[in-house]
């Protein structure tokens, strides 16, 4: 990361020491080690465990749950991916097809009421006083879950490139390679039990993660703007230096 530029590049210093016979050199991050470090410290010296463990729970729930996200976004694609349009169409009823499918068949629209529904069973279960209310919306949310699972399953189509496993040069089909099973059931099944179990953590470990990822976010965001500039500045420079050579 540190290498593309993602994270300072402090992160990325090696630190080399020759070996015990004098020919080879041992390379260790220890800047990098030594930051981690005492973060690490940090956070456990001033941060209670009650808390820091719900962090950590939320956190590799969140994981688990982003995981299934990812195998649901490679294997499945929108209808207004794969539509090819009619001969007979114009280009505005082509570009409102392809609109109009994006926007009621998306695989991230569905991906997306996927989660809600299923932290929204969790937080029901949780959180609703009466067991009558308790078991009815927790139910109707895990049915409203299955739908969505079920609509992704009928409506949206298989990626061909998951079948094959690409060659060396990254253009041949190859052979055939291992495919997950039963999706999108088994990915849906899992992200409905990481919320349900998320829904049930302490509310300062959630506040607790959703801090931790937008700092992430706007620390990524930060860095990969200054790169850009950094990357434009350098194209202008040598586009000049083109114009002024010629």
């Amino acid at each position: 990361m540190s290498k593309d530029k993602l994270v300072p590049s402090v992160f990325g210093k090696m630190t080399y020491e020759t070996s015990n016979d004098g020919n080879e050199k041992l390379g260790n991050l220890t800047d990098n080690l030594r930051i981690c470090g005492l973060v690490v410290v940090l956070i456990a010296t001033f941060i209670p465990f009650e808390y820091l463990d719900d962090l950590i729970s939320a956190g590799v729930l969140f994981l688990f749950s982003l995981t299934d996200v990812c195998l649901l976004t490679i294997r499945y694609k929108s209808p207004s991916h794969s539509f090819l349009g009619d001969d007979a169409m114009t280009d505005d009823e082509v570009s409102y097809s392809l609109m109009s499918a994006n926007k009621t068949l998306s695989v991230g629209n569905l991906i997306a009421l996927m989660n809600i529904f299923s932290l929204a069973s969790g937080l029901s279960f949780a959180y609703c006083n009466s067991a009558a209310l308790r078991y009815f919306f927790s139910g109707t949310f895990a049915l409203l879950t299955i739908f969505v699972t079920s609509h992704m399953a009928r409506s949206c189509e298989q990626s061909e490139s998951t079948h094959y496993a690409l060659e060396g040069d990254g253009y041949g089909t190859g052979k055939k390679r291992f495919r997950t099973p039963l999706v999108p059931y088994l990915p849906a099944f899992g992200i409905f039990l990481n919320s349900f179990m998320m829904a049930h953590i302490h509310w300062v470990g959630l506040i607790m993660l959703l801090g931790y990822l937008s700092l992430g976010v706007v620390g990524y965001a930060y860095i990969s703007a200054r790169r850009d500039s950094t990357r434009n500045g350098e194209v202008e420079s040598e586009s000049m230096k083109t114009v002024e050579l010629s």
